[in-house]
């Protein structure tokens, strides 16, 4: 994984402004997510110290991001 520059601010920026995105769109996505159990994955990489250290910040931004309780509130 690339460690990320951007903040959730600029994807959801980057997201607004593309014509061809809707807001029906992104409540789908948001469905989608939602509906994934990703404890299992994000366990997986927390086990692999190759794969979360040089990437610890984007593991817990997608932690903190992909959470039932964020997600709603991304919705």
């Amino acid at each position: 994984m690339a460690r990320p520059t951007n903040s959730t601010e600029h994807f959801w920026q980057a997201v607004k402004y593309q014509p061809e995105v809707t807001v029906a769109d992104l409540i789908q996505l948001l469905d989608t997510l939602a509906k994934k159990d990703w404890t299992p994955w994000l366990k997986g990489l927390d086990d692999d110290p190759k794969k979360y250290l040089p990437n610890a910040y984007a593991v817990e931004f997608l932690r903190h991001n992909l959470a039932p309780k964020r997600l709603r509130w991304f919705g």
